[in-house]
């Protein structure tokens, strides 16, 4: 065991200036480990903070694809009750009009019906890909509370 003061530690004549070169390394190394651990605790609270952080983007993402869906089934609805809008001014514009609904009007009338079912289609199709980076983004986040779970 290396001694603080001296060559041997028998006798009383230790100095600052007898230190030995093993105690100053050995005082390097603990306060080499002092600031190690320190940091190790610094980046284990940065770890925590960027696990927290992935929490909250995971549950805005999920908010995000909940927010998009409901949107676009508003969009739809609207969709609905447009064509369904339009058909009926049509049908009373030919009745009002005197004539059966035969022949053109029946053409006039299929044809909004297909014109209103395909906006619709459209908007469903739209609907989520207006939040497309966001699907990716949810696949690849993990659930809230996942990231961390298992530190206490």
């Amino acid at each position: 065991m290396p001694f603080l003061f001296g060559d041997s530690g028998g006798g009383s004549s230790g100095s600052l200036a007898s230190i030995s070169n093993a105690a100053f390394s050995n005082f390097g190394g603990a306060v080499s480990d002092l600031f190690a651990a320190s940091g190790d605790r610094a980046k284990a609270q940065g770890d925590l903070i960027e696990a927290q952080n992935y929490d909250l983007a995971s549950t805005l993402a999920l908010q995000n694809e909940q927010f998009t869906q409901t949107s676009t089934a508003i969009r739809q609805a609207q969709i609905d009750r447009n064509t369904t809008q339009v058909l009926g001014e049509q049908q009373a514009d030919v009745a009002s009009a005197g004539f059966a609904e035969s022949g053109s009007s029946l053409d006039l009338l299929a044809d909004s019906a297909r014109q209103g079912a395909l906006t619709k289609a459209v908007a469903g199709e739209t609907g989520p890909d207006h939040g497309s980076w966001l699907s990716g983004t949810v696949a690849v986040l993990p659930e809230p509370g996942a990231i961390g779970a298992d530190r206490g």
